[in-house]
This record gives structure tokens, C-alpha cells and sequence, in this order.
């Protein structure tokens, strides 16, 4: 009878290191889950971006507000009666060049060309 105990033991104890280290063992299973966690965050992440875009196509089609407004931020449509005005802000280290260069551009033109008719 004690060796079929012993027997017994034995294959258990084979059984749990194969079903802990094999192919399909534990370590997968758990590697598995983990996997399957992060692609359903994926999925809600992407569920939520498909809803607003989902919204944004709702108000492309019920509204011209909205197709205007795309257009003007997008593609930088203004209506007819409208002028386009565009600001440039010049880095801090640039407006030292620009003045040097403005100040060249007027010392040119104050001064008389020597190949003008007296």
C-alpha cells in the first residue's frame, strides 16, 4: 500500500511541475490574462475615440455651423465679406536682426545713388 502511495505522490508531484512550467501552464495563463487586461483598456480607449468621432459626424451632417468652423481652423476659409488678417510673432533673439536689417534697408534708401544725372 505504500508504494502505491508513494506512486500516487509521485505522478501529483510530476503533474504540478508540469502544469507550473509547461506550454499551457500557469505562467501562461497569467501571461495570458495580463495581455487580455491591457487590449480591454485598448478597446475602451478606442470606444470612447470612436464616440466622438462618432459625434463629430453627427454634427458635420446637422449643422453647416460645424462645417464652417472645420473649414476656417483647417483650411483657413473666410467668408466674402471677411478680411484675413494673419499675426507673426518673431522670437525674442530675431527682433535685434530685424532692426539691424530695417535700419540697412533705410540708411539704402536715404542715401543718393552715384550714378544718378545731376
Amino acid at each position: 500500500m505504500k508504494i502505491i502511495y508513494i506512486a500516487l505522490a509521485i505522478v501529483i508531484l510530476i503533474l504540478q511541475v508540469r502544469l507550473l512550467s509547461s506550454d499551457g501552464g500557469v505562467g501562461e495563463l497569467l501571461s495570458l490574462q495580463k495581455n487580455l487586461d491591457e487590449l480591454h483598456s485598448k478597446i475602451d480607449v478606442l470606444e470612447q475615440n470612436n464616440a466622438l468621432l462618432r459625434k463629430e459626424v453627427k454634427d458635420l451632417q446637422s449643422s453647416t455651423q460645424a462645417i464652417e468652423t472645420i473649414a476656417r481652423q483647417k483650411l483657413g476659409m473666410i467668408g466674402e465679406d471677411e478680411a484675413f488678417i494673419k499675426i507673426i510673432e518673431l522670437p525674442k533673439s530675431q527682433p535685434k536682426a530685424v532692426e539691424k536689417q530695417i535700419d540697412m534697408e533705410s540708411n539704402e534708401a536715404t542715401e543718393t545713388p552715384s550714378n544718378s544725372l545731376p
